[in-house]
């Protein structure tokens, strides 16, 4: 059982939003459903869009000053780190439990789809936050 799981989340109020960069994309989605449905404040790194592809490897330099830590074993509302047509992760989404994930990709609008296919076979790193 996760650390979270007694929490009484309804993440669809996630889903819908439109893609901007920097304000609301997968990051930030990231950091607004840790702080208002766990109570767990995530510092922001500051970044410039494609910042992968200058050879930065943000997510994976952060996740031990952000307070998570990487794990093999999947559990409700942890973090995955997913490869998007780059070397390094460069994307993030939130595992919702039975399957799913909520992320915000470019140019779509944040969702809660199945952990399959492409997501799944792109997963470079899960992590959770630590107690």
């Amino acid at each position: 059982m996760g650390i979270f799981e007694a929490q009484n989340i309804e993440p669809r109020k996630y889903i819908g939003r439109p893609f901007k960069y920097g304000t609301s994309d997968c990051c930030s989605l990231l950091i607004e459903f840790y702080e208002k449905e766990l109570g767990i404040v995530i510092p922001k790194v500051h970044n410039v869009e494609g910042w992968w592809e200058e050879g930065e490897n943000l997510y994976v330099d952060n996740i031990a000053a952000s307070g998570f830590e990487e794990v093999v074993d999947i559990q409700i509302y942890d973090v995955i780190l997913i490869k998007l047509m780059s070397s390094v992760p460069n994307h993030a989404a939130i595992y919702l439990g039975d399957g799913n994930i909520l992320h915000h990709v470019t140019g779509r609008l944040s969702s809660i789809v199945p952990l399959t296919g492409f997501w799944l076979k792109n997963i470079s790193i899960i992590a959770r936050y630590k107690v």
